[in-house]
């Protein structure tokens, strides 16, 4: 399966925190482009993997991480707004 179909693939998978990344030893400008266009997160090159590939994956997971923490924040948000209308709430406070 080519890369582009593995995107394909993946844009119908219900999992908004799922990270596509990329990897090849051929440095194509076009096909990295491709890649990133249907849905890929990042691209690496296999000649600077060993490099820049710890770096990436922290990246890629601190910010699941915030976008989790994000989700949850909000969610919590609108759980306290829909008990502090109720009545017992009120008379709580």
């Amino acid at each position: 399966m080519s890369g582009l179909e593995l995107c394909r693939r993946c844009e119908n998978i219900p999992y908004p925190n799922l990270k596509v990344v990329m990897m090849s030893g051929r440095a194509d400008p076009d096909e990295m482009a491709r890649m990133l266009l249907n849905g890929a997160n990042d691209f690496i090159v296999k000649r600077s993997a060993l490099f820049s590939s710890n770096r990436r994956w922290k990246q890629h997971c601190s910010q699941d991480a915030q976008d989790r923490a994000d989700l949850l924040n909000s969610h919590l948000l609108a759980v306290n707004r829909v008990m502090e209308q109720t009545p017992m709430a009120k008379t709580a406070i």
